[in-house]
């Protein structure tokens, strides 16, 4: 059987320090160690899955302003672009209206030209007849009262 003497004592005193020692110096550190690092996952994956959702709304908050934004830029185009179609389509008005009135002014000083050529012609017509008429009779400087209807009528056919 078994012989219980002081060395078995001794052993067994050695052995109930030793395992005292060692929950003290070696057991409860890497227990209380473990139960950190398990509280720090357990905090981690907290603030990780907050972490997540705070960036979820984040993005859709940034994507529903984007949004906003993109439409509020397209009106702002839109608006733009009407506007300088209106403002293209009033210079044009002006610059139409600007060139009739200068076309309008030309043809007024055109007509009045024309008519003092005509005038002129007029004159001249005369005294051309008048000198033919004299050279053909010969005589000095005849007067000769022309028609003005058909000298007007014979300058009208010559177009200008």
């Amino acid at each position: 059987m078994l012989e219980i003497n002081g060395t078995f004592l001794i052993a067994l005193l050695s052995f109930v320090i030793f395992t005292i020692l060692m929950n003290v110096i070696l057991y409860k550190p890497i227990v209380r160690i473990l139960g950190e690092r398990e509280s720090f996952y357990g905090k981690n994956s907290e603030s990780e899955k907050d972490a997540k959702e705070k960036t979820k709304v984040i993005v859709d908050d940034n994507s529903s302003k984007t949004a906003r934004e993109r439409l509020l830029a397209s009106e702002l185009i839109k608006s733009a672009s009407k506007n300088a179609k209106a403002e293209k389509a009033e210079k044009l008005k002006e610059a139409k209206e600007a060139s009739d009135h200068r076309v309008s002014d030309e043809r007024q000083k055109l007509s009045a030209h024309i008519k003092e050529i005509r005038s002129e012609l007029h004159l001249d017509v005369e005294n051309f007849v008048q000198e033919i008429v004299a050279k053909t009779l010969d005589m000095e400087t005849p007067k000769i009262t022309l028609e003005r209807e058909k000298v007007d009528r014979l300058i009208g056919e010559v177009n200008i």
